[in-house]
């Protein structure tokens, strides 16, 4: 759910409210990493698993093609709609 709050509120009560401390970024009074640092850390494991990721991209559905997305667009443009 979505709430809106107004910027004066007091922050002790938006972290006991709706979102904890432990889950907010240093940025934004969190106590986890910044997000700078979070987003290198991704990028690190990322690049981490890049073997994996290669191993994935070729893997094959036994005998199914896979159909590209302009394969799927031409089955549409001979789509008749009454």
């Amino acid at each position: 759910m979505m709430h809106l709050h107004p910027s004066n509120m007091n922050m002790e009560e938006f972290y006991t409210k709706y979102v904890p401390k432990s889950s907010l970024p240093s940025d934004f009074g969190g106590d986890c990493p910044s997000v700078a640092e979070m987003h290198e850390a991704f990028k690190k494991e990322f690049m981490n698993m890049k073997d994996f990721f290669a191993t994935d991209e070729k893997a094959t559905f036994g005998d199914r093609k896979i159909e590209k997305p302009d394969d799927i667009q031409s089955k549409f443009t001979k789509l008749e709609i009454d």
